[in-house]
């Protein structure tokens, strides 16, 4: 009885050995307005260009000579300039998740505050040993924004990782009875920016000119139509042609 109740709520056999993931719950996307955004930002003649122009030139992409690491330790100081900010090497992959680099981690950071408000990265603490000494580093996992929620301040905030009870049953991913459903951090378990200038992100602001947008891109490839192809009497291009000829 308990094996059919696990399988129906997908309760994991066991906690998996990190906290968070990083895939979608598209009933929560959904409902929280985040699937809205996602088309709004894939879209080429809605706000892609917009989107990707703007984050990709915020952040520099030289780590080399655009960031800097400074400790008394020269030695200690070299070792954290490659672990943080050199490409992946054995004990440093995966640093900033998928991400190769620190430069393309901040891009994404600032891509998500610009598309959805906040960004949530899960923190592995791991043990290195440099020399004689043992330092505590972090790695960082992406969290997907849809499913967090910040919950408390300062010492008592917590976050919190939820997929509905529908992303559970529905869900096709054959490996999804090793998935929790929920998840509780604490505060040093993760890296949280918000976009703090106003309560929707710059990209929700921009929805409601995208009707706007339409009709001006709709209105170019009727113009190229009048142009290109004179035998096309349709009402739309016929319209487009009648506007030209008066505004002559």
């Amino acid at each position: 009885m308990f094996n059919f109740i696990r399988r129906i709520f997908h309760i994991p056999n066991k906690p998996p050995e990190k906290k968070g993931y990083w895939f979608d719950d598209p009933y929560l996307s959904y409902i929280k307005g985040y699937t809205e955004i996602d088309n709004a930002i894939r879209d080429g003649i809605r706000l892609h260009n917009e989107v990707d122009t703007i984050h990709l030139s915020i952040t520099p992409l030289d780590d080399e000579n655009t960031f800097f690491i400074e400790h008394p330790n020269t030695e200690v100081a070299k070792y954290f300039h490659r672990y943080f900010l050199e490409g992946y090497h054995g004990f440093n992959e995966h640093i900033y998740g998928e991400n190769y680099s620190f430069s393309n981690f901040l891009q994404n950071i600032t891509y998500c505050l610009i598309t959805d408000g906040q960004a949530f990265y899960a923190i592995d603490w791991e043990e290195m040993k440099i020399k004689d000494r043992i330092f505590i580093l972090p790695k960082f996992r992406y969290l997907k924004t849809s499913t967090m929620h910040v919950k408390g301040q300062g010492e008592r905030r917590k976050y919190i990782q939820k997929y509905s009870l529908l992303f559970w049953i529905f869900n096709k991913d054959s490996n999804r009875e090793r998935y929790c459903r929920k998840f509780i951090f604490n505060p040093h378990e993760v890296f949280y920016l918000r976009y703090h200038f106003f309560k929707k992100s710059p990209t929700k602001q921009c929805l409601k000119y995208i009707p706007r947008l339409e009709r001006f891109w709709e209105g170019g490839i009727l113009y190229s139509k009048a142009v290109a192809h004179p035998e096309d009497f349709s009402l739309p291009v016929e319209k487009v042609r009648y506007q030209n000829s008066q505004e002559r």
